[in-house]
């Protein structure tokens, strides 16, 4: 073996450290998808279903911006 052989092992290791990173990125991702949504999306989801009116919507908006 000589030095000529470092590269190989060069190589492999960032091939590691790409599946690695790339590991995280996705499951970064798949958390991400899975959070609970927020207390504004739900506001907005209940105006626009129609579940309250608009008086009701900006008063709860103001409510959780405090």
């Amino acid at each position: 073996m000589g030095w000529h052989m470092s590269r190989g092992w060069l190589l492999v290791g960032l091939l590691i450290a790409i599946v690695i990173i790339l590991g995280f990125f996705f499951s970064y991702l798949f958390i991400k998808n899975q959070r609970p949504t927020t207390a504004f999306k739900i506001l907005d989801e209940s105006y626009a279903k129609g579940k309250i009116s608009y008086q009701e919507y900006l008063t709860r908006k103001n409510n959780l911006k405090k």
